[in-house]
């Protein structure tokens, strides 16, 4: 629906806007982990990004394994325009119906399940390190 109305997928959205947030390029593993997507998802998502010069992959000569993504003026240009509507279609077609409590409900529901991709994020890192071993 997004990309017939926006020329842009959800997830290729939820990538732009997360460059945004943080205002440097971010590798593509760590979008993975950021965004709960999958590495072929974040692949394809930029190559799209990619070829409508909404950003550009760029490379780190010490790790040549490393891709980092980058969203472009135009990008960034994107996704403040699209980030303005979604916001104006939430406050007018679901906030403004809503009323204190029920805001306070999501908002609630919003941080558990923030807290528990966290909490999963941590268990999955601390069980890596017990795989850990010497380098020869």
């Amino acid at each position: 629906m997004l990309r017939n109305l926006a020329g842009v997928s959800f997830n290729e959205y939820r990538i732009l806007q997360r460059l945004s947030e943080v205002g440097t390029p971010l590798r593509s593993v760590d979008l993975v982990h950021q965004l709960c997507l999958s590495p072929a998802t974040v692949a394809r998502s930029a190559d799209r990004l990619v070829k409508y010069d909404w950003a550009a992959r760029l490379s780190d000569p010490k790790d040549r394994k490393a891709v980092f993504i980058a969203a472009t003026e135009a990008g960034l240009k994107k996704q403040k325009t699209l980030g303005d509507s979604i916001d104006s279609l939430a406050r007018n077609y679901l906030w403004k119906n809503l009323n204190q409590a029920q805001r306070h409900v999501i908002a609630q529901v919003g941080h558990v399940v923030i807290a528990r991709l966290q909490e999963q994020e941590e268990a999955e890192r601390i069980a890596a390190l017990s795989l850990l071993q010497p380098i020869d």
